[in-house]
């Protein structure tokens, strides 16, 4: 399409004008200044309300092509081949026989490729010599301690066709040795193999805080892994750089991004180091960004995230085709809620959508129940249907960077590139990624950002649909199976000493290893909606306990016309964290309310109405309430001096800003009093 036929699309259209919108800005916000609409992003990025072509720059903005340096817009040049990325499903069922079955469910129902995802003992570095193997065997992945329970858990898949990729972390080097002997045993030509070895011990020191064997035996070990890769695996990379500790524990894009840039920094030496050139090392390497539900910072992050990667590379004197990064993206567990869990299908849409338009070569979506436990058939079901339908029927996959050229995008991703290299290159004066984490200064980091985050959560200033927002009391939870790791340890143990552990073995003993890298405290996980969730819980406990929930009367002053704003405010807060709303009209005296509150039998009580009603006779009001004795006597709103009298009567004002948490946790001590 040429600029004529450009032209003919907007003939008839009258061109915008910046004035005209500044002057219906101004109209609309009643005097406020316009930095009023503005918003400031997680890590700081200020959102402006409308972004334009930068003052006298007539030409349209300059962009590469897609698959040339520095890769912002993709690294294929035609795009996707056919508009498809790959769909990556996870099979992390403890037990083989259960994870093979989720497995073909999931590549016959439109998976392209599988991750399998080894359980906590081994992603720890853990044997069943190890003490500690015990409470984490089965946990959380699954349980192979040699090839036969490797080949079983893919037993009935085609491996000359789906990619398997491995995610094992302290364990990487055992587990390849394993997905290798399942090749060999299957017959497949090392040149046909497809996957990934997964290998990235920066990431499995920060996922569990510690690393048997120590840092640089696991980097001189992925090193080794890559050069044999390089040489006898074509179609299998080694190394996948992956941000999903950082992320879940609460990092910023900003951290996500500057902590590839400098693992991969690392990691790309200590491979150098062990012969491979720089190009070779390249194309060892993918990497994994965790999304959520923010979707214009998910595409921005893709983005920036093959644009950093290329500056990284070249700047090191790489060819210039070898600078391309290869993006998996997966879904944010920090972002999935256990109450109201449906609204998790939504979260999946808006990352898939994100990873999509920012040109992800693969996704991993998470089932909506994943918070809750174990995902039955139909989440994992709804899971790769999110992906097939955005893929085959939406087409999202068709058009090469749709978001390129829009100045929002464009702005959000050059202040990412920016804000990142300028943090990867603080790390690296803090010695590298690895002296960043266990000298603690990178923990503390991300500690920050997460508290400033769970801060938000807690004032509702960072919403939570289903959870702080919109709150169903009587929703019914989804309940998952539980699993017998019993049995499946005992299984897997009784198998591993009838070779006496001495071939086949998925994990080094942790206690023969010489040295252990340890962080001065675990950067843990963190669930934005856990706080609220707590509340909740201590809701259901009460109503199972007593009969009855937690509640508060709303003290409505006045006809609807001047209380229902606040009244639904804070109704909506309260019954988030659980505590029923009593409901009421509106009253017009002091002692016909009073009346009404002490017959409820509530034993918290919120006074809701305008500042016009408060000034009037809001003082009496909370003066005939305060006499019947309430546990606690709530405003909602700010405080306000004609209430200055009955101050001491007023346990809290509840409004904008407010940390509605520690609030309403105090709430639930005073009922349950």
């Amino acid at each position: 399409m040429g600029t004529a036929d450009l032209d003919d699309l907007t003939a008839g259209f009258t061109a915008p004008d910046e004035a005209e919108w500044l002057a219906l800005v101004d109209t609309a916000l009643r005097g406020k200044p316009i930095s009023a609409i503005e918003t400031t992003r997680r890590d700081g990025i200020l959102v402006a309300p409308l972004y334009r072509r930068p003052d006298g720059a007539d030409a349209p903005i300059s962009l590469p092509y897609p698959g040339q340096a520095p890769f912002t817009r993709g690294v294929a040049p035609a795009g996707r081949a056919e508009g498809a990325w790959d769909i990556r499903c996870v099979v992390d069922a403890a037990d083989p026989a259960t994870a093979a079955a989720n497995a073909l469910a999931d590549l016959t129902g439109g998976a392209s490729s599988l991750t399998v995802r080894f359980d906590e003992a081994a992603r720890r570095g853990l044997a069943p010599t190890d003490h500690a193997w015990t409470e984490t065997a089965g946990v959380d992945g699954l349980l192979a301690l040699s090839v036969d329970a490797l080949d079983a858990a893919l037993e009935g898949i085609f491996l000359e066709a789906a990619a398997i990729n491995l995610d094992a972390g302290a364990s990487f080097e055992c587990a390849a040795e394993l997905l290798v002997g399942v090749w060999l045993r299957r017959g497949i030509d090392p040149v046909e193999a497809l996957g990934s070895f997964g290998a990235d011990p920066v990431g499995a020191l920060a996922a569990t805080g510690t690393l048997p064997g120590g840092i640089e035996d696991a980097l001189a070990a992925a090193g080794r892994l890559a050069a044999r890769t390089h040489e006898a695996f074509p179609e299998v990379t080694a190394l996948s750089i992956d941000t999903a500790p950082y992320a879940e524990a609460g990092a910023t894009p900003t951290q996500q991004l500057a902590a590839l840039l400098a693992t991969g920094r690392q990691m790309l030496a200590a491979v150098t180091d062990g012969g491979l050139s720089l190009e070779a090392a390249l194309a060892q390497v993918t990497a994994t960004l965790t999304l959520d539900a923010d979707i214009w910072g998910g595409v921005a992050l893709l983005r920036a995230a093959r644009r950093c990667w290329s500056h990284l590379a070249l700047s090191a004197d790489a060819p210039e085709g070898s600078a391309a990064l290869a993006v998996h993206t997966r879904t944010s567990n920090a972002m999935m809620t256990r109450r109201d869990p449906w609204v998790n299908l939504l979260r999946g849409t808006a990352a898939t959508f994100a990873a999509s338009v920012g040109g992800a070569e693969s996704m991993t979506v998470a089932p909506f129940d994943t918070a809750l436990g174990h995902s039955d058939g139909l989440a994992r079901r709804m899971a790769r249907n999110t992906q097939l339908l955005a893929q085959e029927e939406s087409g999202l996959g068709r058009v090469i960077d749709p978001a390129g050229g829009s100045w929002y995008v464009e702005s959000l991703t050059d202040t990412l590139c920016t804000n990142a290299w300028e943090l990867f290159v603080e790390i690296e004066r803090h010695g590298g990624m690895v002296a960043a984490l266990t000298s603690g200064w990178w923990g503390a980091e991300i500690a920050t950002a997460r508290n400033a985050t769970l801060a938000q959560v807690a004032t509702r200033a960072h919403p939570i649909t289903g959870v702080s927002e919109f709150p169903l009391l009587t929703e019914s939870v989804p309940e998952r199976a539980t699993i017998d790791l019993a049995s499946v340890r005992q299984t897997a143990r009784a198998a591993w000493e009838e070779t006496d552990g001495a071939s086949d073995q998925a994990t080094p003993s942790a206690q023969e290893t010489a040295a252990v890298a340890t962080l001065p405290e675990p950067l843990g996980t963190v669930r934005w909606a856990q706080g609220w969730e707590a509340l909740r819980q201590r809701s259901d406990d009460a109503l199972a306990a007593t009969g009855e929930r937690p509640r508060v009367f709303l003290a409505n002053l006045g006809p609807p016309a001047v209380h229902i704003a606040r009244a639904s405010w804070a109704r909506n807060a309260f019954e988030a964290a659980g505590i029923e709303a009593l409901e009421t009209d509106g009253f017009h005296t002091p002692e016909v309310l009073a009346e009404a509150f002490a017959a409820s039998g509530a034993p918290l009580v919120l006074v809701c109405s305008s500042d016009a009603v408060y000034d009037d006779w809001g003082a009496p009001a909370i003066s005939a309430l305060a006499a019947h004795r309430p546990a606690r006597l709530y405003v909602a709103g700010r405080a306000r001096s004609g209430l200055s009298d009955v101050d001491n009567d007023v346990s809290a004002f509840v409004g904008v800003g407010v940390d509605l948490l520690e609030l309403l946790g105090d709430a639930h001590d005073a009922a349950r009093t």
